[in-house]
């Protein structure tokens, strides 16, 4: 399925994974993620940061967060949404197993954890929502955005071999709302509500 590389299906959650034969190595990954110009004088991507944490920061105020210590998962090689934050005056941290492997959350966790554009990289789904359950402190907002795939009408196969975001070769997990409502509730959160179709809020419980 879906040209030379292989993917398995899952027909009970509906999403679908690239086969771990197919799953580029390290520095194959590493390479492709130098190549995004995600910075902030990039004004297309930080207005994306902006609108991301406008929804993230108008959820956690709904639910009652008040403090916000930000831990964001997955900074990659420029931490951007990082320093977007600290120039609002708000303590963040970035951790990303390629280029910030030894930051250290908060003690006690954050209050908040931040996943944008990370979960479709995860090669083990289960142990990237453990990462972020540890990485949270209890009562804390998890948020998560990625493009999700249809789940409403049935097999989405034949929408997934024409879907663009499968074309870069590091996303290998494709998810519909279920299932990362399934991997979050296994992990130890619980469903709090999405922000349009791409961001989804988790509180660990």
């Amino acid at each position: 399925m879906a040209g030379e590389r292989l993917y398995h299906y899952c027909v009970q959650c509906k999403s679908i994974f690239m086969d771990a034969g197919c799953v580029p190595d390290r520095e194959t990954e590493k390479k492709r993620y130098q190549l995004h110009n995600n910075t902030l004088s990039n004004t297309g991507y930080r207005t994306y940061l902006e609108s991301f944490w406008n929804a993230v920061s108008a959820h956690a105020h709904a639910i009652g967060l008040a403090s916000c210590k930000v831990f964001d998962f997955g900074c990659g090689p420029v931490p951007a949404l990082v320093m977007l934050l600290e120039e609002k005056g708000i303590q963040c941290r970035g951790w990303d197993p390629l280029f910030s492997a030894d930051t250290p959350s908060f003690e006690g966790g954050a209050d908040i954890v931040t996943c944008l554009e990370v979960a479709e990289h995860f090669t083990n789904p289960e142990e990237g929502f453990a990462g972020l359950y540890e990485s949270v402190r209890s009562g804390g907002l998890c948020a998560i955005g990625t493009r999700t795939l249809p789940s409403e009408n049935g097999d989405n196969r034949v929408y997934f071999n024409s879907w663009w975001y499968r074309q870069d070769i590091t996303h290998v997990a494709f998810y519909t709302k279920e299932a990362l409502c399934q991997l979050a509730s296994r992990a130890g959160f619980r469903w709090s509500g999405c922000s349009g179709p791409h961001i989804h809020f988790f509180i660990r419980e």
